[in-house]
């Protein structure tokens, strides 16, 4: 009876759990990154100095231009850099969660597997290969 209530926790309330945890930690690396904030403000000026209200003449004007460009320039290669960064994470975190899954669905299997292979015989083949 054991070995039933095990196994029923594995596959119920121990599995929601897992998938519950590896839900927050995606989550958590999506709001860690702002893939979202980021996508909305992708052309916003980066820490402007000097770009503020344009003065009387022409060269403080264009001079203000050249500057916001600047800032917007880069502010883009910031955003979109951090942006390609988080949905890299953010994959190799969704492949790992898928794995993790996996093996959480199989691992109770692994004894039944081991005894079967006991009962058949089957041995793995280990091949030493030894350089001097």
């Amino acid at each position: 009876m054991l070995v039933l209530s095990l196994i029923g926790w594995w596959y119920g309330v121990g599995f929601a759990t897992r998938l519950r945890g590896l839900g927050r930690a995606l989550a958590r690396t999506a709001d860690n990154f702002s893939i979202g904030l980021m996508l909305r403000t992708l052309f916003n000026p980066f820490r402007q100095i000097d770009a503020g209200a344009t003065g009387k003449g022409i060269a403080e004007a264009l001079s203000a231009f050249v500057s916001r460009l600047i800032s917007r320039l880069v502010g883009f290669v910031m955003r979109l850099g951090m942006i390609i960064v988080g949905t890299v994470v953010l994959l190799v975190l969704l492949v790992g969660s898928l794995v993790i899954i996996v093996l959480h669905l199989v691992v109770p299997l692994l004894p039944i597997a081991g005894i079967v292979m006991l009962v058949i015989g089957w041995v793995p083949e280990i091949q030493v290969v030894l350089t001097w």
